[in-house]
Order: C-alpha cells, then structure tokens, then sequence
C-alpha cells in the first residue's frame, strides 16, 4: 500500500506540473518522462517487491515528480487533497490516489493538449484526441492497486464533505487551477470521490 500511493503521489506531481498555469517550458517533458516510468514500474514493483529494476525506474520517476513540481504551481488537486487529509487523517498518497482521475476528468476540457499528452505517455489512448484518455487511464491504474478506491472505504465521512468543499475553494493552491472552481464543483467532485 505505501508503494502504490506514494506513486501515485508522485503521478499527481507529473499530472499537476503537466497544467500548472506558470510553468517553465521545460517542466512538461520531465513530468512527462516521470509519468512514463512511474506508470511502466509501479505494477511491475507491486507484483514483486524485489524487482530492483522496477523499484530503481519508479524511484527515477518519483524524482523526476519532485523536480516537476518543484518548478510549477500545485493546482485543484493537491489542494483538495490537502484539505482533506488535514481534516481527516487519511494518507496523502491515498487521497491522491482516489482524488486524481476524478480531478483529471473535471480539467481535461480546459487543457486538451496537456491531457493528450498525458495520455500518450500512459498509452492511455491519446491518439484519438479523446481528453477524457487520460483520466480512464489514471482511473484503470488506481482501480488495480491496494489502496481505498472510495473516499468512504478511507474512512471519510460524507457528513464533512460540504465544509471540506467550503475550506477547499478558498485554498489559493484550487485557486491557481487552471480552470476555474466553485464551491459547487468542489462538492460534485468529492461526492463523485465518495
């Protein structure tokens, strides 16, 4: 479990860094390349912990995260995540796990070309143009790990997600999302999350 999420972490890194609103030019292939790796290795090392190779080629592509969004905004994403492991306690690397296809999903139409991308590096299907490749294929990846797939199996109760969505659209990391967010947004996607 602490290898599939905190990989998953770092793809949410890659994802954000792919669409963050002030990115150096140069960022986008990094994150792309750490997208690539972590999505090539991640099964291999969950389906055999020893597998060196594999834990060398995800721990490249978690550094390649690092660097990523290091150089780059955080957006909705890691934003909601925030606000909802400091509110409840669940892992980081969980959140992100249940919370990115959702997140991906709600952003694809307003950055098709980052999303397409994304989607190459996946083999997600970005061939054909369709922005929504990307998400599915976050989504397929995530439905395959040992973590909670639901924000109800992580212990989140649906009694807080109004004020979870309330503190969250006032975060200045949501607020740098490339598309802009409402508080009604917000609470659509936790309840899709939930």
């Amino acid at each position: 479990e602490l290898t599939a999420s905190t990989a998953m972490n770092a793809l949410a890194h890659c994802v954000e860094a792919c669409y963050a609103r002030d990115v150096n030019p140069l960022v986008p292939p990094v994150a792309l390349e750490g997208i690539r790796r972590i999505v090539r290795s991640l099964p291999l090392c969950l389906t055999n912990g020893r597998n060196l190779d594999a834990r060398e080629d995800l721990l490249a592509g978690a550094y390649l995260a690092g660097f990523s969004i290091g150089n780059a905004t955080m957006a909705l994403h890691h934003g909601i995540c925030h606000v909802l492991g400091g509110r409840t306690g669940v892992a980081h690397g969980v959140l992100n796990a249940i919370m990115l296809p959702h997140v991906m999903q709600f952003n694809a139409g307003a950055v098709p070309d980052a999303m397409s991308a994304i989607a190459d590096a996946m083999d997600a299907g970005a061939r054909t143009r369709d922005y929504a490749a990307a998400p599915r294929g976050v989504a397929a990846l995530a439905a395959t790990l040992p973590v909670p797939h639901r924000l109800r199996d992580a212990g989140v109760q649906e009694a807080i997600l109004d004020s979870v969505a309330a503190e969250a659209a006032v975060n200045s990391t949501v607020q740098a999302n490339p598309k802009p967010v409402t508080e009604a947004d917000l609470r659509e996607l936790l309840a899709k999350a939930w």
